[in-house]
């Protein structure tokens, strides 16, 4: 049996396990329960698809905890020409009063340290795993459709490097949302940016109001956070 060592991030909507490096390899949507677009959990050792990833060039190591109260994941990959930074999140935050935890899941990609060379791969399937989609592409954003099931990958870097899967110096941070197929209201920058803060102040905020005890508060806290993210939240109806 292979040893596992995941992260989870997500929302009480969607939510997505990770790998140590950084790789994607369980992903339902919509739902908690719903078709797991990235599957490569139960490929074996080296799926060629349903999975997303970045590949750092002459990558040596890896570092992953999450950011200190919060479910949001941290990866750090280091190689020959230095380091790069990967959070990853789902957006979760009181909006209007209102709890906002849309079926999406995010990616954060920056560079920490040198000049580093990076590439981006998304290989969703649908129907676990059965049936690879048909990959079309739009202004910041590609489409992966199969039968009547559609995902959108919108994103700040350029689409021929995603597309293709080609490597590309990271010179500035860059950003991707994994989600349903419809158009953001703003730069991808821009949300990427308020998700995030948004998201972190959420999760300080729910710890807040925890009853922990004394000893052990880390561990305690990290199960806490770990047991909502297991929990699926119906969306409450208008």
């Amino acid at each position: 049996m292979r040893q596992m060592d995941m992260g989870v991030i997500g929302n009480c909507a969607v939510a997505s396990l990770i790998d140590a490096e950084a790789r994607h390899v369980w992903f339902c949507f919509p739902r908690l329960d719903g078709d797991p677009l990235f599957n490569a959990l139960v490929n074996g050792p080296d799926p060629e698809s349903g999975f997303m990833d970045v590949v750092l060039r002459d990558q040596k190591t890896a570092h992953q905890a999450y950011l200190r109260n919060t479910a949001i994941l941290e990866t750090v990959l280091t190689g020959e020409g230095g380091s790069i930074r990967v959070l990853d999140w789902a957006p979760r935050y009181k909006l209007q009063g209102e709890l906002f935890r849309p079926p999406i899941i995010m990616r954060r990609i920056e560079p920490a340290d040198g000049r580093c060379h990076v590439k981006v791969r998304a290989r969703p399937t649908f129907d676990y795993g059965a049936t690879k989609p048909v990959v079309s592409v739009g202004s910041n954003y590609l489409r992966y459709t199969a039968g009547t099931s559609t995902i959108r990958i919108t994103t700040d870097m350029p689409l021929a490097y995603l597309r293709d899967e080609a490597f590309f110096l990271l010179d500035r941070p860059v950003h991707l949302f994994i989600g349903s197929d419809e158009p953001l209201p703003a730069r991808v920058d821009r949300i990427a940016r308020d998700y995030l803060e948004e998201t972190t102040g959420y999760w300080n905020d729910w710890v807040r109001d925890l009853a922990v005890p004394f000893d052990w508060q880390e561990p305690v806290i990290r199960a806490a956070i770990t047991l909502k993210l297991c929990s699926f939240e119906m969306p409450i109806s208008p």
